[in-house]
């Protein structure tokens, strides 16, 4: 089994202090869980308001602080994300995997930039161009940011490679005029965990989708609806849209069974 939590937090824009204590309160109040796996947010040290202050390649004091928290429960992370400026002088959206000895093992630079409906990342983010996978001590891990869900080939990869857990931080976000409309709400929900339940049921794969909540800054709000999804397409664990940590055990053995019984990488 894998005790695996799911930090689902409204970041405050460009709050970076605040933001990380909050992260901190989330995991002091799980202090006697045995931790496998933390996942925070996409943005979740500032927000959408993420070029202020400008992070080094190797994250700055944000992802020192997650990795002395590692350390501390004993626990693999994965940081949601933070934009970083590399010796190239760019930008990356990018999410750190982290050991429970603080050791960073892998960094993905978000591929599939959010450039719609007035989006506008690409104009100041460069995308990435290296599908990432992390060997954790209990589970063989692909690594993905938001707007990446919408890209089922990129999950393709990760069902060639083996995976048997994917993570997904995210800010899935929306005008907060569209977003309190109750029907339109549900809509939005419904939309989200299907994406979310395919991309695990087609890849044979446990998946956790980690989100922001609520007021994330201008006039935007996050969807929440975090969750943990089985390799059968199942919702094991579903936040609503209060900021909470959600503990879900999982039996990574079940993604193992299900390869083994629907052997689909054999085909590709």
């Amino acid at each position: 089994m894998a005790n695996i939590l799911t930090i689902q937090m409204q970041s405050k824009l460009g709050q970076i202090e605040e933001n990380l204590k909050k992260v901190k309160s989330f995991l002091a109040s799980n202090k006697n869980q045995s931790l496998d796996l933390v996942v925070v947010p996409e943005f979740f040290a500032t927000s959408i308001d993420y070029l202020k202050p400008e992070i080094d390649e190797n994250g700055g004091y944000v992802i020192d602080e997650i990795r002395a928290l590692a350390r501390e429960y004993n626990t693999n992370f994965i940081a949601g994300s933070v934009v970083r400026q590399k010796t190239d002088g760019r930008y990356y959206n990018s999410s750190f995997a982290i050991d429970r000895r603080g050791n960073i093992l892998k960094v993905y630079d978000k591929i599939h930039l959010f450039n719609y409906f007035g989006g506008a990342e690409g104009s100041s983010i460069t995308a990435g161009n290296e599908i990432c996978t992390v060997d954790f001590d209990f589970a063989k891990t692909g690594m993905g940011i938001c707007f990446d869900i919408r890209y089922p080939m990129l999950f393709n990869e990760f069902l060639k490679q083996q995976v048997l857990l994917i993570v997904l931080p995210t800010a899935w976000i929306f005008p907060s005029m569209m977003i309190s409309d109750p029907e339109q709400r549900k809509s939005l929900e419904d939309i989200w965990q299907s994406m979310a339940k395919t991309r695990a049921y087609d890849n044979e794969a446990f998946c956790v989708v980690c989100n922001q909540t609520g007021d994330v800054g201008h006039d935007m709000e996050g969807l929440g609806n975090s969750m943990v999804i089985s390799p059968y397409g199942k919702i094991i664990s579903l936040s609503d849209t209060k900021e909470q940590a959600m503990l879900t055990s999982i039996d990574i053995s079940e993604a193992r069974k299900c390869k083994q019984e629907f052997p689909k990488a054999n085909l590709l």
